[in-house]
Order: structure tokens, then sequence, then C-alpha cells
């Protein structure tokens, strides 16, 4: 699909086919033998290597543990650590299972190419038997009640014959129809080798299948509707390749559809999207330079709909050839690229924060909450937004999970980042947008709690202006602001206002005001802003954090009658109080759209400053509204 959405924008379901095109006999777990079995990559890591996995998925997938082992045998330790991880990832529930059929069953028509491909013209073809043959082919893609609504793992036998009969039928119009290979690969195969053997067979025919005039060496061969099944057949070809673990042979496939139409048509419902899988067999052969270059040549891939689940490649590439490790802050890396004004290729940089915004569900499947089930994997890619679809999520784990599990120190990487980001919208109550399979909004902060503060960087930014303590204090979580300073957060962050400054300025809790009175003992500090929390406070009109702001220093003997003559010339030079009595709007209320506290009352400030013990030597007024000194509101002897 292409970056301009019209039915996101309309709010409207969008589709591409899915560049995996995926045979009949496919399942989402069929890739688990080469991610765990013996030969896996699994086995050639260390003890260590694996005590670090388990170390995060104990901390991290907080639903299940899997240490209990009596009765079972392991030949050495090594065994039984790689047992372990295995069954993180094993056995769903009747919830994965049901929400992967659910979305099977949405989204398993194709989505419009090879069913709109029979726009042909007849001289593209080598003979007139040729054409009607390739037309005919066609209609069984308009076959597609394939599977009963109430039994998924049963095919419609009718409709199944169907579609192999016109198949038949096609060749025996004429022997060289490609798109009756291409469909017989599809939906006769019940294997990889019978399944690369038709796709083959279907590529042989070219020469006898279109006209001696066709030209293949131009660019833009896809939109030529004839052309699109021999493409389909490299496609399928390099497809089964990379599913058998033959990735230089992959590569060299996908290299004959890109030498054909190297441009990715992101505005078509098409099989054309098929260089979202050439980064695989690329990151597979540890080619881990050429995958990144790749993807960055081809960014296009990294923003649309169809492949943007490729943005979790692309961190891990980045996290390979600059030998990063868990200890780096990549969100920040891409806060600071937004954060210079350059938001063209944001993506690119720290690319594990939009990874993790635009295909959440990626997080859960690398930790095991969510599990892959023995389902079949749909036609087609449907989303209502600019997230990447649920097929598209699951089949990435079921493709690259091996990478990430053979990576220990990059998997702890790309999850303390992406817990940053899950924080930050848990924090300012958003988490609901993630899909989460365990998320109860009667209790919207949990996940914080339980999950995502076991394995981050609490003293983080996710936003230019906001840290994660920023988010806590907004949301008046004392608990949440606690364990982040706790686990290292920083009070007077280097982004202004400080989180201490934004709970006096906003009156985002006295319980947090009087938690950072005493955790800093400085509520008196001014910064670039030169403003300290207790002048922001009284500038405000927010008697509530004023009140403990002297309490504190009261209790700590530091409140002087200078400090509170400094609250008093304060409100002389404040705005707000003519705003919130609905005169002229203040500064604030020009520039942001958060309202005042419904507690503000410069009258309850005047009154703290008198009981707390202001001394003037003469007769003196503080007047509120000093230019037309209508309000006098209290007389001072």
């Amino acid at each position: 699909m292409s970056s301009f959405n019209l039915a996101s924008m309309l709010g409207l379901k969008n589709s591409c086919n899915n560049p995996s095109l995926s045979c009949l006999f496919e399942k989402y777990t069929d890739t688990f033998s080469k991610i765990f079995g013996a030969s896996s990559k699994l086995h050639s890591l260390d003890e260590i290597q694996l005590d670090k996995i388990l170390k995060i998925l104990d901390l991290c997938n907080i639903y299940e543990k899997h240490e209990n082992t009596s009765g079972l045998k392991f030949e050495t330790e090594k065994k039984k650590k790689i047992y372990l991880i295995e069954q993180y990832y094993k056995n769903p529930d009747s919830r994965d299972v049901e929400f992967l059929i659910n979305d099977f069953k949405k989204n398993n028509e194709m989505a419009g190419s090879p069913i709109h491909d029979s726009e042909q013209r007849q001289n593209m073809f080598k003979t007139k038997e040729n054409f009607q043959a390739s037309k005919k082919s066609l209609e069984a893609y308009s076959k597609t009640k394939l599977f009963f609504d109430d039994d998924l793992n049963s095919i419609n036998i009718k409709e199944l014959d169907n579609i192999l009969k016109i198949a038949d039928e096609s060749l025996k119009i004429s022997p060289n129809c490609i798109e009756a290979f291409n469909i017989l690969g599809l939906y006769k195969s019940n294997n990889y080798e019978q399944a690369l053997k038709y796709f083959r067979e279907g590529q042989e025919k070219k020469d006898e299948y279109y006209s001696s005039n066709l030209k293949f060496n131009e660019k833009d061969n896809w939109t030529k509707h004839e052309l699109r099944q021999y493409f389909r057949s490299i496609i399928g070809e390099a497809n089964i390749l990379r599913k058998m673990g033959k990735y230089q042979e992959a590569l060299d496939s996908y290299n004959r559809a890109v030498k054909l139409d190297a441009i990715i048509h992101g505005s078509m419902v098409s099989y054309c999207n098929f260089q979202y899988n050439i980064p695989e067999c690329l990151m597979k052969l540890g080619k881990w330079k050429e995958a990144y270059d790749f993807m960055k040549k081809n960014k296009d891939l990294l923003s649309l709909a169809s492949s943007k689940v490729l943005l979790w490649s692309f961190a891990l590439c980045d996290f390979m050839i600059k030998k990063k490790s868990s200890k780096d802050n990549s969100v920040e890396e891409h806060v600071e690229f937004i954060e210079s004004g350059r938001e063209k290729d944001s993506e690119l940089y720290g690319s594990i924060a939009v990874a993790a915004l635009n295909s959440p569900l990626v997080y859960e499947y690398l930790l095991g909450i969510r599990k892959l089930a023995n389902v079949r994997i749909p036609n087609s890619l449907v989303f209502s937004s600019d997230e990447s679809s649920i097929c598209s999520q699951a089949q990435y784990i079921s493709d690259h999970l091996d990478l990430w599990l053979s990576n220990p120190e990059a998997l702890e990487w790309a999850i303390k980042n992406a817990n940053i980001i899950n924080s930050h919208l848990t924090l300012n109550n958003e988490e609901k947008k993630l899909g989460r399979k365990y998320f109860d909004n009667s209790k919207p902060f949990d996940n914080f709690f339980k999950l995502y503060s076991k394995l981050y960087f609490p003293d983080s930014r996710a936003d230019v202006n906001l840290y994660l303590l920023h988010c806590a204090v907004r949301a008046k979580n004392l608990d949440a602001v606690k364990l982040l300073v706790d686990q290292g957060a920083t009070i007077y962050t280097k982004s202004e206002p400080t989180p201490f400054h934004f709970a006096c300025y906003y009156d985002y809790g006295s319980d947090i005001v009087k938690y950072f009175c005493e955790k800093t003992g400085t509520p008196l500090k001014t910064v670039k802003i030169k403003q300290s929390p207790l002048i922001m406070a009284i500038n405000q009109g927010n008697w509530k954090p004023l009140v403990e702001i002297l309490s504190y220093l009261l209790k700590k003997n530091s409140l002087t009658n200078d400090i509170l003559q400094t609250c008093v010339k304060e409100l002389f030079n404040t705005s707000v109080y003519e705003c919130v009595k609905g005169l002229e709007k203040c500064q604030r209320c020009y520039m942001t759209n958060v309202p005042h506290s419904n507690d503000v009352s410069f009258e309850k400030c005047v009154d703290a400053i008198i009981l707390f013990g202001l001394k003037l030597l003469n007769k003196f007024y503080i007047v509120m509204n000093r230019s037309t000194f209508k309000k006098i509101i209290h007389a001072i002897y």
C-alpha cells in the first residue's frame, strides 16, 4: 500500500496480498523445527547466552514460568535450557488460537491481483490458445470459500476440486499456461518440494507462452497484467526456497524478479512487495550490512503498511553492524532526530521505537506472551490503520524468531527499548492501542508495574519534551513516580519544565510535590526557565503544591520572610488571575490546550502565605489585577 492511505483516512479497511504467497498446506508453526530443532542456531549458543534468553523471558513474560522439569531427563544442561526456552513459545492457549483463526477468516480472500489481472491483451501472448488459457486460469482466484467457518482445519473439498479443475482445463487449452502451474503450486502441492516443482515448471513455459515481441527488460513490468503470472512463478519459487532454508538460492530468485521490475509498487494490491522477503535471506546468510543497506535504499518498505514490520529487522541490523549493546538507549536516538527538526525518514533513526509502536504484536510474540498456533496463513494482509496487520506480525515471528533468539544481546536491547515506548503509552493511558493480550481497562497502569518496568531504561524520553517521569506525574500516579525515581529516573531532567516544575505548574498532585520536596530537598531550585517549582505553583494559583512546598521549608527550618515576600511579588506579576476570572487569556492558554487546575485559587494562595508568617512593616495591599485595581483580595496590616 502507498504511504497515502485513503482508506485509513476514511476509517475503512485496506488490504494487499500477502507477499509471502503461502501455499494451502502452510501454517504459522511450520518453522518451529528450524527454530528449535537440533540443527537450529539456538544449539550454537553457549550456556551464558541461553541463560540471558531465559532471564529476559522470566522477567518479561510474567504470565507463565517454565522451571519445573521433574520427570524429564536431558543429556546436557544446555539441552535442558533450550527445552525451557522452547516452552515459552509452544502450547498456545485458546485465545492465541482464536486470535489467528479470526484473522484468517477475515483476510483469506485475495485482495485484488491476480483477480484483476483479467485485463489482458491477446497480442501479448504467442498464441490465441495461450491467451484463452490465461483468462480461464484466473477464474480460480474467485473461488475463495475453501474453508468452513466453523472448522478451518477442514478444507471444502468441492471448492478445492473446482480450483484444481480450472487449472487442468487451462492446461488442456494450452499446456504453456503459467498461471495454471502457479495454481497447482499454491493449492495442489502438499509440501515445499512439490510446490517448487510447479513454480519452476511454469517458468519454463515462458518462451512458448508469451509473444516473441514482448520485452522483459523494461522498467515497470509489473504494471503489465499479462506478465504478473510470470512474476508470481518467480516469487513463488523464491518464497519456497526461502522457507526451505535455501537462502542464497532464494535470494537469486528474488533478484531475478528485481531485475524484471525493481520498483516497489506500493499503491497496488499485489504480490509486488516481494522485496519484503529479501532482508530475511540476507540476515540468515549473516549479511547484516547488505540487509541494512537494502532496506535503507528501499525505505518505502519501512513505511508501507504491508511491510513496515520490517522495522524490527532494520533495528536488528542496526544493532549488529554498529555493534551496539543492551545498554544502548536507541529510543533517545529517535527522539533526538525528531528534536532536530528532521522528521523525514525519522524511522531510520532509532527504528526500534517506531517498530514497537507500529508493530506492537511482535513484542508479545518475541516474549512468548502471545504464541503462534497451528493455523493457516491468510492470502491477504488487511488493516484499518497504518499499523501492520495481524498476519504480517505473526508471520514475521514465524520467519524471524530464530534470528532474534540467536542474538540474545540484541533481544534484550530490543525489549528494553520497546518497553520505553510501552511505558510511555501506558502512563499516558494509551496502552489500549497496542492491542495487548492482557489488558484490563479498569487497571490501566498494571502492565507498567508488572511488565514494562522489569526491563527498560527508566530515565528515558519517548517524546521530545517528555521523560517517562513526566508521564507518571501527568498520570498523577505517585507509585509510578516513586518506582521510576527508585530505578534511576532523574527529577531535574534536561528537558524543561522538569517533572518537579511540571507537577507544580499543572497541579498534578500535592502528594507528588511533597515526594519531590523530600527526595530533592530543592523546591527553590531554578533552571533555564528561571523559575523554581515554588514560583511556578504560585504563578498558576495552585495553592495545594504551594502549601506542600512551604510546609517542607518550614519543617526544614528554611522558610524565611524573604521567600514569602517573593511569593507576594509573583502574585503581582502573574496574568493567570485575570484568565481564570474570565478576563484576558494568559500566555499558557494561548500556547497549550491544557486547562488550568480545577483547584486554582489565588485567594487561598494569599491565605497560605499569611498563615505561614508573612510579615510586612507597612500597610500593604495585595492587588490581583494591578492594571485596573478592580479586585482587592486582602488587606494586610
